[in-house]
């Protein structure tokens, strides 16, 4: 069951029939999607009921509707009343907006109601046993319950109408009860072609997405002053993150963008997230970003909007996606410029503006430039001379964009200032450079053979010197990191920088060791079977030579934990321990999914069943903190289970997750992300994720038999000792009796 977060709608109030309903009629309603099948009955039950609960006469309405029929006795009518009011009073639409869908409570007392108003309908119209269609019975839930029944019906060729039903009393004075009705035009009313969905006027959404708002923040372990002060910066705004950049909590934003999981979990909750959203003056949040003296707000959200932290997946899969986003991007960005005049009014702080903007959007050419070209070499194929014309192509590009606007200087000292003036482009430049030729490469390890080794060498610890000492050696921002500067930006930044030419230098390396790369490349035809291993132990003794690249890396000490662990022993408290802990992590700390689980039906109902491990996949792929200690605990508990197993299930997952790590530690550097974010699906698309949630979830679920199995291990275990004492003490007695 896949449902849509609520979307904002305009209503077509043109179609009312009389003014006076158009003065009351909400102009904007949140749309709320219901499950395809039975969708008439959840819509209009759940518009209902969510409207009574406006009017505080929940309690009255369910009383009514439970004992219309009158075959209920008082105590079992109270008691459903009880249950439904106290699901009702908690349902909230943009937090967890799937949940009631699941509610076993809920779905046998919304039958309950349907058959009601069967019966209603039956009564009404003096039959019996009659199944009434959808406009019928609205027709009749219009009288019954008194209250105006709005049906917006649109089809697939986006022809709307309006259908509406009324009370028979005054109609001024009842509430109103709005619905979206889609079907497919071809055919007239088919069952399977039509969704019905339900509508939530703006004004009475709006405490129930502060009410998500809080819950979303507290999963993004915000502090309790972040959390208000970001509710109050965004009250009755239009722009969550606008506004957000207008107020004086900056620096939250990127604390919010980190992760993919929170940005959409905020969009469901109602709230426009996307860095491309115009705001009332036409201006994107890039606008806003532009001139600030800390790049990292416009950074983290450049990476959000083009989708650059799981780009390498994206250069797999589908690249048109991609590409489509870096293209926005740029247009959103091109058009702030164009309607603020390119930051004339900012004064100085607009020159600034202006030419970050511009390098930005060189590094922009830069990405659909080099990416163009790797796409068309993988439409022809992916053999060893595609590989190796993506890595020239690469480099080449590179080599292209080198240089911000003057690439024709050979003064040194000139060229210094231009890398210092433009540092935020140069860095984009080579962060990403890096992270596609690791990745391109790869493929080409068979190609490395003691011919081109060396360069190779070369490149390696010339490129991560490179993004390394960019790290270690930042540039000196005015405004951030001097107070009460008497020099202007330009001189102060020029004046305070000469440690950049560190990075300088080894960027200058690079360059030249490239292009002999490229040069071997182009002139090497023969493709010999090297062993894989013999170039890993080369990649590992060229960043053994630097001690300081070691020390970034976070997969670094997550493979000592797993190597560790392989020194463990059997023990049922271990074992317990490890699966409660993934319990914890992946279940309860997720609400959607942990009330999936706790209704226990996910092990009778393989629907349920595959939307856990939907929702589970989706965490792993979207939250970055979750990965390594998932992953950590599974190989945890498979050496603990499998210490020695050569099981083709064990060791195939080990040797991709042992793949996987070879070069998770630079993705994490450059990528400012999760490791396993960028590299899972480049190895194995589509595989790893979903395995190793298969084999956590059968994990958990097998937990009683685990555990009982490991506490008969140590007990046959201490049996065994015990026997094995026994016998060697009577074999010593005989001896010394015999002798």
């Amino acid at each position: 069951m896949s449902l849509s977060p609520p979307k904002k709608r305009v209503l077509p109030l043109w179609m009312l029939r009389e003014e006076s309903e158009r003065k009351v009629v909400p102009e904007t309603v949140w749309e709320i999607d219901v499950p395809s099948e039975r969708s008439f009955q959840w819509a209009f039950i759940l518009c209902y009921l969510t409207a009574e609960v406006k009017k505080k006469s929940l309690w009255n309405s369910l009383t009514n509707l439970f004992s219309y029929n009158g075959m209920l006795p008082k105590s079992k009518v109270k008691f459903l009343v009880k249950e439904t009011e106290k699901i009702i009073s908690n349902f909230n639409p943009f937090k967890n907006y799937n949940t009631i869908y699941w509610n076993r409570v809920f779905e046998r007392n919304l039958r309950f109601l349907e058959a009601n108003l069967q019966y209603a309908a039956n009564k009404m119209s003096g039959t019996s046993g009659k199944v009434f269609n959808h406009e019928d019975l609205l027709k009749i839930a219009a009288k019954v319950l008194k209250c105006i029944i709005n049906v917006y019906k649109m089809d697939n060729s986006g022809n709307n109408r309006l259908q509406s039903f009324y009370p028979e009393e005054d109609s001024n004075k009842v509430s109103r009860l709005i619905l979206f009705h889609r079907f497919d035009g071809s055919v007239d009313t088919v069952i399977g072609k039509e969704k019905f969905s339900f509508g939530i006027p703006f004004k009475h959404a709006i405490p129930l997405m502060r009410d998500a708002l809080v819950h979303v923040l507290k999963r993004a372990n915000l502090s309790k002053d972040e959390i208000k002060q970001i509710q109050k910066a965004v009250r009755n705004k239009g722009n969550f993150l606008v506004s957000l950049l207008r107020s004086s909590n900056i620096q939250v934003v990127p604390k919010l963008y980190k992760s993919q999981y929170i940005i959409r979990k905020l969009t469901e909750a109602g709230f426009d997230a996307d860095p491309l959203s115009p705001n009332e003056d036409g201006l994107s949040s890039f606008y806003h970003c532009m001139n600030l003296p800390d790049s990292n707000v416009l950074r983290v959200l450049y990476h959000f909007s083009t989708d650059n932290i799981m780009m390498i997946d994206k250069t797999v899969s589908d690249s048109n996606d991609f590409m489509k986003g870096l293209k926005k991007t740029a247009d959103t960005i091109r058009k702030d410029c164009e309607i603020s005049s390119n930051f004339l009014h900012l004064g100085e702080d607009g020159v600034f503006a202006f030419e970050r903007c511009r390098g930005l959007l060189r590094f922009n050419e830069f990405q659909r430039t080099v990416l163009n070209s790797i796409f068309s070499e993988k439409e022809k194929g992916i053999g060893n001379e595609q590989q190796k014309a993506i890595v020239i192509s690469i480099l080449d590009k590179y080599r292209e964009y080198f240089y911000f606007y003057c690439p024709q200087a050979e003064d040194k000292l000139e060229l210094l200032h231009d890398f210092i003036q433009h540092g935020e482009y140069y860095e984009y430049l080579d962060n990403f450079t890096s992270l596609l030729f690791f990745h391109n490469f790869s493929p080409l390890i068979r190609l490395v053979d003691e011919k081109i080794l060396s360069i190779f060498s070369s490149v390696v610890s010339s490129l991560f010197l490179t993004v390394l000492s960019n790290c270690l050696f930042p540039k000196h921002k005015h405004g951030i990191n001097c107070s009460n500067c008497k020099f202007p930006r330009y001189t102060c930044e020029k004046k305070k920088n000469s440690q950049r030419f560190i990075p300088f230098h080894y960027r200058s390396d690079f360059l030249k060791n490239s292009k002999e790369l490229v040069n071997k490349l182009e002139n090497f035809e023969d493709f010999p079977e090297s062993p894989r291993n013999e170039l890993l132990v080369e990649m590992r003794k060229i960043l053994k030579s630097f001690p300081e690249i070691a020390d970034e890396f976070l997969i670094v000490r997550l493979k000592i934990h797993l190597d560790i662990v392989t020194e463990m022993s059997p023990d049922v408290n271990v074992i317990k321990r490890r699966i409660n802990h993934l319990k914890r992590i992946l279940i309860f700390e997720d609400e959607d999914i942990s009330f999936l689980w706790n209704t226990g039906r996910w092990r009778r109902n393989l629907e349920m069943e595959k939307r856990i491990k939907f929702l589970m996949v989706r965490r792993y792929m979207t939250e970055n903190d979750l990965r390594p200690p998932l992953e950590m605990l599974l190989f945890d508990c498979m050496n603990i289970m499998e210490p020695n197993s050569k099981t083709i299930r064990f060791t195939d997952m080990w040797r991709k997750s042992n793949n996987l790590f070879i070069e998770a530690n630079m993705i994490h550097f450059i990528a400012h992300g999760s490791p396993i974010e960028s590299l899972t699906n480049c190895l194995y698309p589509e595989d790893l994720p979903s395995e190793i949630i298969d084999e956590i979830f059968e994990l958990i679920k097998d937990q009683s038999a685990i555990l009982a199995l490991s506490e008969l291990w140590e007990k046959k275990k201490c049996e065994a000792i015990v026997l094995n004492l026994n016998f060697k003490f009577e074999k010593g007695i005989t001896k010394r009796m015999s002798s």
